[in-house]
């Protein structure tokens, strides 16, 4: 095993992890912004600096893509 930390060993990240895996799950909708998530847990992650990016860190579960240039938008992983 190499000796690199593993993202999921940073406080408070596999909670946020599994927090954003609920909000992305349940919405109706494929993919949420940033504003969508934070309004949904109603706080900002600890582990990161933002919903967006802590996804960008976990690409084996999330996609983040960007919307007309500039809005970025994060979604499961699917398939």
């Amino acid at each position: 095993m190499s000796g690199k930390k593993s993202f999921y060993l940073e406080l408070a990240r596999l909670g946020e992890v599994l927090s954003l895996i609920q909000v992305l799950a349940y919405h109706k909708g494929t993919s949420r912004s940033e504003e969508g998530v934070g309004g949904q847990l109603q706080r900002k992650p600890e582990s990161a600096g933002s919903w967006i990016e802590l996804a960008e860190a976990h690409p084996e579960l999330f996609r983040v893509r960007v919307k007309e240039g500039r809005r970025k938008l994060v979604a499961l992983v699917s398939g």
